[in-house]
C-alpha cells in the first residue's frame, strides 16, 4: 500500500459511522440526543439526556456522555441523563452519547451547540492527564486522594478540578510487528498467543483496533468490542519483509486521534526502522513525528521490545537504537517499556500492561496558560507520599485556534 493508500485507508476508517447510529439498518440499536437541542445556545445548568431504542433480546449495558470529547458522566440505567454546566454559554460544543450493548456493539449519537450571539467566547482549556504511582520495588499505589498530587506545567503550579481512580474504558490500538524476522524462534506464534490473552482480558466497554506493519502498514481490524472478530483477526496475521516502524506509530496514533475518551497504543516490535533490504529506511516519517504526533493526539503508548539485542539494532540512519525509540515513546507518552528477551515471556508482558492501565489515577486541570496557540507544555505530576514513582506524560500540545 502506499503512503497515499494508506491515509485514504485511514481517513475512510475514522468517517464511518459506529454500528446502530442514527440511520443504521433496521434491527440495530438506535440512540439519539433529546436535550440540549441541537443547534441551540445552551448555558448555565442543563440535563444532558438520550434515549436509547434496542432490538428484541438486546439490551443496554450503559450510556457514556462526552462534551467536546470529554467523558462528564456515565448512566447505568434508564433514563439515561446527567447534569451538566455550560457556563455562560460563549462556546459550541459537541455533545455525544455513547451506548454499549450486550450484543458487543456500540452505538453513537450526536448533538452540536452553538454559542450565544453577545456573550465573549470563553478560552477554557480542560487539560487530562492519566498517571500512575509505584512504590520503589514496583507496588501500585492505589489509595492517594486528590490532594496528595500535585501538577506543574511551564513551572506554574495548577489547580486540578477533575480526579478519579475508576478505570475508564479505553480505546486502543494494537499494534503488531509482522516483519520476516518474526519468523524466527516462534516469535509470531507466540505474539499471537499473548496478544489474543490481552484482548480477551480487557474490559467490555474497552474498544480495539488491529494494525499490522511490515514495509508497509496495514489497518487489519477496525475499532470493535466484538472480542471473537478481533481475535480471528490477530490469528491471521503473518510475517513478510521489512520495518516501517515510525510509520507504524504515525498511523496508529492518527487512528488513535478521531477516537473519543481514554486512548492507548500498544506496540510489539523486535527490531528497528529498516527497508527489507537494509539499503534505505523503512519509513517516510520520523521518530521525531511519531512522538510529537503521540503527543498531539494526547495518546499513552506502551511498548514491548522483543529479543536480545535491541540496543545494537539502530534504524537506517544511525540515529536511534530500537532499544531508544520503545524506551522514549513510553517515558514521553506516561506509558511503559518492557523489555523482553524470549519470545515465550511475551503473555507476561501483556499482563503487565493490562495492570498498568487498571491502576492509572485521572487528572483534570483547567490550565493558568489557557492560550490556545498551539505551543509545546511542558507537564510535572508528583505526590506528596515519599518513596514512591509518579509515571506521567511529560506535556501536551495545546490546541491552536
Amino acid at each position: 500500500m502506499t503512503r497515499r493508500g494508506l491515509l485514504a485507508a485511514i481517513a475512510l476508517l475514522c468517517a464511518a459511522p459506529l454500528a446502530g447510529a442514527e440511520g443504521g439498518a433496521a434491527g440495530d440499536t438506535v440512540a439519539r440526543i433529546t436535550s440540549p437541542r441541537v443547534e441551540s445556545p445552551v448555558f448555565g445548568k442543563v440535563t444532558i439526556e438520550a434515549t436509547v431504542e434496542v432490538p428484541r433480546g438486546v439490551h443496554p449495558l450503559k450510556v457514556e456522555f462526552f462534551v467536546d470529547g470529554v467523558l462528564v458522566a456515565t448512566a447505568l440505567d434508564a433514563p439515561y441523563r446527567t447534569p451538566w454546566d455550560a457556563g455562560e454559554g460563549a462556546e459550541a460544543h459537541t455533545i455525544r452519547a455513547r451506548v454499549y450493548t450486550d450484543d458487543g456493539k456500540v452505538t453513537l449519537a450526536e448533538a452540536k451547540t452553538i454559542a450565544r450571539l453577545g456573550v465573549e467566547r470563553a478560552r477554557v482549556l480542560l487539560v487530562e492527564v492519566y498517571a500512575t504511582v509505584k512504590t520503589e520495588d514496583g507496588r501500585f499505589v492505589n489509595d492517594l486522594k486528590q490532594e496528595s498530587f500535585s501538577v506543574v506545567e511551564g513551572g506554574t503550579p495548577q489547580k486540578i478540578s477533575v480526579f478519579t481512580q475508576e478505570r475508564k474504558p479505553i480505546q486502543i490500538v494494537l499494534l503488531l510487528d509482522v516483519s520476516a524476522s518474526m519468523h524466527r524462534d516462534e516469535k509470531i506464534v507466540r505474539a499471537i498467543d499473548a496478544a489474543s490473552a490481552f484482548v480477551e482480558s480487557l474490559e467490555p466497554g474497552d474498544r480495539v483496533a488491529l494494525v499490522t506493519f511490515s514495509d508497509e502498514v496495514r489497518i487489519v481490524q477496525p475499532f470493535t468490542s466484538d472480542r471473537p472478530s478481533m481475535l480471528e483477526a490477530i490469528a491471521g496475521v503473518e510475517p513478510q519483509r521489512g520495518t516501517a516502524l515510525y510509520d507504524a506509530i504515525y498511523a496508529g496514533v492518527s487512528l488513535l486521534g478521531h477516537e473519543e475518551g481514554r486512548r492507548a497504543l500498544v506496540l510489539l516490535s523486535d527490531g528497528q526502522d529498516q527497508s527489507f533490504d537494509g539499503m534505505g529506511p523503512g519509513s517516510n516519517r520520523s521518530l521525531e513525528d511519531a512522538i510529537d504526533e503521540s503527543l498531539r493526539q494526547q495518546v499513552t503508548a506502551f511498548t514491548i521490545g522483543l529479543g536480545e539485542q535491541l540496543e545494537q539494532d539502530f534504524d537506517f540512519t544511525r540515529r536511534h537504537s530500537a532499544l531508544e525509540v520503545l524506551t522514549k515513546l513510553a517515558a514521553d507518552t506516561g506509558g511503559r517499556f518492557l523489555k523482553v528477551e524470549r519470545p515465550g515471556r511475551l503473555r507476561s508482558a501483556f499482563e503487565k500492561i493490562l495492570d498498568e492501565m487498571r491502576f492509572q489515577y485521572t487528572l483534570g486541570y483547567h490550565p493558568v496558560n489557557d492560550h490556545r496557540d498551539g505551543s509545546w507544555r511542558g507537564l510535572s505530576v508528583t505526590v506528596s507520599r515519599p518513596r514512591v514513582v509518579v509515571t506521567a506524560r511529560k506535556g501536551y500540545f495545546a490546541p491552536g485556534d
